[in-house]
């Protein structure tokens, strides 16, 4: 199951002066109070610039805005085991596992209230579905056995802008009338892109799903699907499950290679209040019992509802150096000792000297005994 998360005037709230951002010469992104002018998403460019000529117009650099979409990633991956950023404005998660999705949803809008922000999302079985589910403003997970019905009457424009122009020459306005031409027929009028087109409008990528570099996913916790927890504040049992989320964690960060340097630790009330807090380790760790001992102190102690752990930041592991040398054994014979034994068994005659080889005279140095 895919989401797609898209955030509204993401790039236009980082100024102060009322802006119109463009890309690729086209309108990308205006302030809010813009909206007071009509100006949407579907304005033209020229048209807006007329609009509100006090605007400042600037085309838009992605590159400035990694830190602020570091944040959204960063709550991505409390729920999602796999992210594909689109945009810094808009990025995909992927859900591994049948989970209840309306606590992703209620913490989304949660997040966005906290951050002043406007938002879409949307869910389906491809990336396309999730995306033009997002598109419709409503919020709604689309199921495979619901993506003909749900496809059927969406602008053409949606699926395909660059042939959208193409298409309503053919009298063809709407997904589903596009869904009813067969694939010869677009590769006829459309080569290579017939093909795009007659798999698109019927919810296929075009494109497969690309995560960010593989890490291990984020562990959560709902107590209100556990009986034998019912709500009350029991600390002990809170405790048990933590310290099986912190060994989950540990142990898919250490199977890695890697060592966590700070974690992310949220909660929510039965009442319904939530927290998240950052939690640098004192040193990188892939053990459990370091993660825990970080923990323990910042655990409310109130009725949870939820729990998560998210690992922030953290590096390669860094094998610990090892001795040269063994540790020096306190019963090693002397030399004298082991000619002696050698000439008892094999004859005083036939052993009159020890050649020591040269790492055992280092051994002895090492050690302190004299050669």
């Amino acid at each position: 199951m895919f989401f797609y998360f898209t955030l509204r005037h993401f790039y236009a709230a980082q100024y102060q002066q009322p802006h119109i951002l463009t890309y690729q010469g086209q309108l990308w992104d205006f302030s809010p109070e813009l909206k007071a002018y009509g100006i949407s998403l579907q304005t033209p460019l020229k048209m807006a610039r007329h609009h509100a000529p006090q605007a400042l117009v600037a085309a838009i650099d992605f590159s400035q805005f990694q830190q602020p979409q570091s944040k959204w990633l960063d709550w991505s991956r409390l729920w999602f085991s796999q992210i594909e950023p689109e945009y810094p404005h808009a990025w995909y998660g992927r859900l591994q596992t049948p989970l209840s999705w309306q606590p992703i949803i209620e913490d989304f809008q949660h997040q966005l209230q906290q951050s002043n922000l406007e938002g879409t999302w949307g869910g389906g079985w491809s990336k396309l579905t999730a995306k033009l589910a997002a598109r419709q403003n409503t919020g709604a997970v689309i199921l495979p056995e619901d993506t003909e019905l749900f496809l059927r009457d969406l602008p053409i424009y949606w699926l395909a802008p660059a042939k959208a122009s193409a298409l309503e020459k053919l009298g063809i306005y709407t997904i589903g009338q596009l869904a009813s031409l067969s694939l010869p027929q677009l590769q006829q009028q459309f080569g290579a892109d017939g093909d795009h087109l007659y798999y698109a409008a019927r919810g296929f990528d075009r494109t497969p799903f690309s995560p960010l570099p593989d890490e291990p996913a984020p562990w959560q916790f709902d107590f209100s699907a556990h009986p034998e927890y019912h709500g009350r504040e029991d600390m002990f049992y809170v405790f048990h499950i933590l310290e099986e989320g912190c060994q989950e964690l540990a142990s898919a960060f250490a199977s890695k290679g890697l060592a966590i340097k700070s974690l992310q630790f949220c909660w929510q009330t039965w009442d319904g209040r939530r927290e998240c807090q950052q939690l640098p380790l004192h040193a990188p760790s892939n053990k459990a019992d370091d993660l825990m001992r970080r923990l323990t102190a910042q655990v409310p102690r109130c009725i949870l509802h939820w729990v998560s752990l998210a690992v922030n930041d953290w590096e390669e592991e860094f094998p610990e150096q090892l001795d040269l040398f063994a540790a020096p054994r306190k019963d090693t014979p002397s030399i004298e000792a082991v000619l002696q034994q050698l000439q008892a068994v094999l004859g005083r005659s036939s052993i009159t000297t020890l050649s020591i080889p040269r790492r055992e005279k280092v051994l002895a140095l090492w050690e302190g005994k004299p050669l």
